[in-house]
């Protein structure tokens, strides 16, 4: 690589020129197609590409459907799950002062009386 074309590197032209052939088929490309349709109700366009100017080939026509577009929110998960993705069952979790299954500390009837409370309700 010679000198010349190592500053050219440096400064980005080849890039510019590359991003500037690109641009210029896109702006042909859509020379060559022609929007008839739009149904705001299905969201659709009824497009009709001229491929050749030749006579002998006819214009293609195709539909465009907008809903397949990307979505807001939350993306979703495309992993497909296997046998490894199963989990053991585990023992149900337990109250740490009673010791029973379907409640938490801070729900449980037996140890949610503070010292010095007539009732669990008197709380703070």
């Amino acid at each position: 690589m010679g000198l010349k074309q190592a500053k050219q590197l440096e400064a980005g032209h080849v890039y510019i020129e590359k991003i500037r052939d690109a641009m210029k088929d896109n702006t042909q490309r859509a020379r060559l197609m022609n929007v008839e349709l739009y149904s705001r109700n299905l969201e659709t366009f009824r497009v009709t590409e001229y491929i050749s100017r030749r006579s002998g080939i006819p214009p293609r026509s195709y539909g465009v459907d907008l809903r397949n577009r990307r979505v807001k929110g939350r993306p979703t998960i495309t992993r497909i799950r296997n046998n490894m993705d199963v989990r053991e069952q585990v023992d149900p979790k337990r109250c740490t002062i009673c010791k029973t299954v379907g409640h938490n500390r801070s729900k449980c009837p037996h140890g949610n009386v503070y010292t010095g409370q007539s009732s669990p309700s008197e709380r703070n």
